[in-house]
């Protein structure tokens, strides 16, 4: 019989190391822009992919517990409201994903680490969809079992 660990909590050094190993694992892989419901498993296709940015070695860097990925750019090739994205390894395996929010708008969006901010979600054919800057921090206590 096995039990639930509960209320683990991950040491600097600990998270400092799972920021290295995303980061590692993002380099030349891929963001996407998604529409539609955020999927419960991260492993689940999006029901709406608008665009697909490459993620540059340079764009890439560990700052203590955060992954910081920065000068995204890349043109959407559907139409629709960008409500998530989901980082991919060059396999195109998914690493995590999370909220897309808006920037400098009074709406009622639940903002949470790693959440991107855009001037519109509407994304049209061809857009430029650029991502100045997606933190995503390894938090201190590791999700209950």
């Amino acid at each position: 019989m096995t039990a639930p660990v509960r209320g683990i909590r991950l040491a600097t050094v600990a998270r400092t190391e799972q920021a290295a190993a995303i980061a590692r694992r993002v380099v030349s892989g891929w963001l996407d822009i998604c529409g539609g419901v955020r999927p419960d498993d991260p492993d689940a296709p999006p029901e709406r992919r608008l665009a697909t940015l490459p993620v540059l070695a340079e764009a890439v860097a560990v700052e203590g517990a955060q992954v910081v990925i920065s000068g995204l750019e890349g043109a959407a090739g559907v139409r629709g409201a960008a409500l998530w994205w989901r980082l991919l390894t060059p396999e195109g395996a998914a690493i995590l994903s999370g909220d897309i929010g808006l920037r400098d708008v009074d709406l009622p969006l639940r903002i949470e680490p790693g959440t991107i901010m855009l001037t519109r979600l509407d994304i049209l054919p061809g857009d430029v969809v650029r991502v100045a800057r997606l933190v995503v921090a390894v938090p201190a206590r590791a999700a209950q079992a």
